[in-house]
């Protein structure tokens, strides 16, 4: 036996729970990610200037170190290491001497 399938309306009834509750779903997916960004925007925003300022900081930092790297280059450029390994050799053997003269 087969049933028909009345339907008198001029427009068919058509079910659109599922497309309306879709929608809000999404809508409040996006509006969320929305609320998020904001809130991300204003709390990091902040953080970004003190971070450049901090990088500042330290860059004027490393300008005075690397003032002094070259400060101190130069200073150790100008010292005769010829001479001072000479001076050292000489004070080895020095202590060399005197530390088994008990021996002789």
């Amino acid at each position: 036996m087969r049933y028909l399938d009345i339907n008198v309306a001029s427009d068919p009834v058509r079910n659109e729970t599922p497309y309306h509750w879709t929608y809000g779903i999404l809508s409040a997916v996006v509006v969320i990610f929305l609320a998020y960004n904001l809130f991300a925007f204003f709390r990091y925003g902040g953080e970004l200037s003190d971070r450049k300022e901090k990088l500042r900081q330290v860059r004027v930092q490393l300008v005075a170190i690397q003032e002094q790297d070259d400060r101190l280059r130069r200073q150790v450029a100008g010292w005769d290491f010829t001479r001072l390994s000479g001076e050292a050799v000489f004070a080895a053997d020095t202590i060399l001497r005197r530390t088994f003269s008990w021996t002789d």
